[in-house]
């Protein structure tokens, strides 16, 4: 019964976890979304002298480090997804013992 209930909240977990990973993909892809938005919207106001080469350049490269870096996430967060669709087994000792580690709080408590 114990041993079966540890499985029941490591899935639990699971599924929290999977919860999480989708929203960030979400919350990623959108701001991916809105930072290239930003970036064509930057060109036109340099284009438009709304603002001098300096400042665009300077505000391009600061968006251009963010795009790379979302860039890197969002396959990160695809896989982690990937690896979580495919199915966890709870018979692992060291998969048990990754999901007490990394998990949230609320999950931790439970156990």
């Amino acid at each position: 019964m114990v041993i079966f209930q540890r499985k029941s909240i490591v899935l639990r977990c699971v599924c929290n976890v999977k919860c999480k990973i989708n929203y960030l993909l979400s919350v990623k892809q959108k701001e991916l979304e809105k930072l290239t938005i930003v970036t064509d919207n930057l060109y036109m106001d340099w284009r438009m002298g709304e603002i001098t080469k300096t400042e665009y350049r300077t505000m391009k490269d600061k968006l251009e480090i963010q795009v790379e870096q979302l860039q890197k996430t969002i396959p990160n967060l695809e896989k982690e997804k990937e690896i979580l669709s495919k199915g966890i087994d709870t018979n692992k000792p060291y998969l048990t013992t990754f999901l007490k580690i990394t998990l949230n709080e609320e999950c931790l408590l439970s156990l």
